[in-house]
């Protein structure tokens, strides 16, 4: 762990550590609690909830909220409920729900609780529902595969839910979670304004910080590549005078630029089978420049990951977006349309 990429730890975890070697400590055991990269990641801690103050994590929703469960020793039960989401969860997180559950009794926490149990019976996963980071991951991967021509009306469907649950400040994981996200944001604009949906870029103005730059989310302690990677393939679809997109492509490019170049390329959000290569794919042949079968051969052969998997509080994967189906698909769809190709290229030439 001392020598671990920062970038590979689950999400909240200089929350939820720090935490639980607090309580290790009252328990009496015997751990090394003075090495020094324990030290880090309790100012890590500490450096966190400095960017998100104790009394602004009662007054606004922050991703504060995920942790719950391991800030009990600062938390204001009573002062958080007003920051329960829609469907009684806190940030759509089950444990953090279960300790507030625990602490004030809340009905509309335990309505959440036991429909999570009624789901998932013998377990409860990191966060759910995950409806819209699945939907648009699903569509971002089909039409990556070339395969989306299948799949028209199930496309259209998906997006109508998507624009349908877009806030104002942008889209999140689900669509009870209160806190947009850069990724999800920029990943559900640029497939929905590809779509010819009416989606303004200005809503990438709630996604910087007091310097002007980009981030995902407030109060973060680093950027991850997929957060900049879908940032930089949005702003690649700006129309005339949208000045927005065109800082995003600018800082978005530089900092991707910079992660090659030190090499580090780990995402906060993923583990990816080919996430290094994609970033350089994208940023030597820009979206403009790219032929959709030439990208799908490419997609196919080297970046798809069938067996990717997600970082949340755990690490989880979404079969809608990562499966041996797809693959299968793709690759007989491409040679059948090669040979399709091929024979009209025949047929042209006699």
């Amino acid at each position: 762990m001392e020598h671990e990429p920062t970038g590979l730890r689950t999400c909240g975890f200089e929350i939820a550590f720090q935490a639980m070697l607090d309580e290790a400590r009252d328990l009496g055991l015997d751990l090394p609690y003075d090495l020094p990269f324990l030290k880090e990641i309790s100012q890590l801690r500490e450096k966190k909830i400095k960017r998100i103050p104790i009394e602004v994590m009662h007054s606004v929703q922050t991703t504060l909220l995920y942790s719950l469960e391991a800030l009990q020793d600062v938390v204001q039960w009573e002062n958080i409920l007003k920051l329960q989401s829609r469907d009684g969860s806190f940030l759509s997180s089950p444990s953090a729900t279960a300790v507030v559950y625990m602490k004030t009794g809340n009905k509309k926490c335990l309505d959440f609780l036991t429909f999570i149990v009624r789901r998932f019976g013998d377990h409860a996963p990191a966060q759910y529902p995950i409806d819209l980071l699945e939907r648009i991951w699903a569509i971002d991967t089909i039409q990556r595969l070339g395969i989306d021509h299948h799949f028209r009306k199930e496309i259209s469907a998906t997006l109508d839910y998507v624009y349908k649950n877009s806030g104002k400040e942008g889209v999140s994981w689900g669509r009870d979670n209160p806190i947009p996200d850069i990724d999800d944001t920029c990943m559900a604009f640029r497939l929905l304004r590809m779509h010819g949906y009416p989606i303004s870029p200005d809503v990438l103005e709630h996604f910087k910080d007091d310097d002007g730059r980009f981030i995902c989310f407030r109060g973060e302690t680093h950027t991850g590549i997929s957060d900049m990677f879908n940032l930089y393939r949005f702003s690649q679809m700006s129309f005339p005078r949208e000045q927005i997109l065109k800082e995003a492509k600018a800082f978005s490019k530089n900092h991707l630029k910079g992660c090659l170049e030190n090499n580090k390329v780990e995402d906060k959000w993923s583990l990816k089978k080919a996430l290094l290569k994609e970033v350089e794919c994208a940023l030597t042949c820009p979206w403009s420049m790219s032929l959709p079968r030439v990208e799908a051969r490419t997609y196919i052969l080297h970046h798809y990951g069938e067996s990717d998997v997600w970082i949340a509080k755990d690490i989880y994967k979404m079969p809608y977006v990562n499966n041996k189906s797809y693959l299968e698909l793709a690759k007989l769809d491409f040679n059948w349309l090669q040979n399709v190709y091929c024979g009209e290229l025949d047929s042209v030439l006699r």
